[in-house]
């Protein structure tokens, strides 16, 4: 199955490998930050494109394991009241979707790399 997420993993390769070449080059610690960081992109994005994270949700929200759904409190959490669309919806974004946590992280190292290179 054609994933467009598959198309990132090829640059970031090339970075990667062009990263550890500039080691001898240029500012080796630099260089190196900018490797492992590049590794970790990769290693979040290649988890999300083999569906990693799908199978662990799919594990979890099982229906033989909660036959009646989920506890009636989680139910009520997510329901929510639909007279505010706006503040469930980002509540349930913020904590009941599952892709949400891996674009954080996904963010986090984009900063940690240009925290890098801001030293």
């Amino acid at each position: 199955m054609w994933n467009k997420r598959r198309l990132l993993l090829y640059p970031l390769l090339a970075l990667i490998a062009g990263s550890l070449a500039m080691v001898f080059i240029g500012d080796p610690a630099h260089w190196l930050s900018t490797a492992g960081l590049l590794f970790d992109i990769a290693g979040l994005v290649q988890l999300e494109v083999s569906g990693v994270f799908a199978r662990i949700i799919r594990e979890y929200g099982d229906e033989e394991k909660w036959p009646g759904g989920p506890p009636s409190r989680i139910t009520r959490e997510i329901i929510d009241n639909p007279d505010t669309p706006i503040r469930t919806g980002l509540r349930n974004w913020l904590f009941f979707e599952g892709s949400t946590g891996l674009w954080f992280i996904f963010m986090g190292q984009l900063l940690q790399l240009a925290a890098v290179w801001a030293a």
